[in-house]
């Protein structure tokens, strides 16, 4: 069994992992946006190329987005279990 020390400080860990997490998914949403361009200088190879590079960007975007927050989630159940152990 943890000592409450060690407890603490697995808390204040928490706490501060919650605070990382979410400063990234801010971070990480403000500057999401591809940019749009101007579609008349963009055509054959280069506009496929264009689109699967913006395409892929999104998605890895999203996909970061999606473990930030599966990462904020897990803390905060952590947090709560640990709570619930801490009385």
């Amino acid at each position: 069994m943890a000592s409450p020390a060690q407890l603490d400080d697995l808390r204040v860990a928490l706490v501060q992992q919650h605070r990382e997490l979410t400063n990234a998914v801010h971070r990480l949403q403000a500057r999401s946006t591809v940019a749009e361009v101007d579609w008349a200088s963009w055509r054959g190879p280069a506009r496929w190329a264009h689109d699967l590079a913006a395409e892929n960007l999104r998605r890895s975007l999203a996909e970061a987005l999606t473990a930030l927050n599966a990462g904020q989630v897990n803390t905060s159940m952590a947090l709560q279990s640990l709570a619930g152990r801490v009385r």
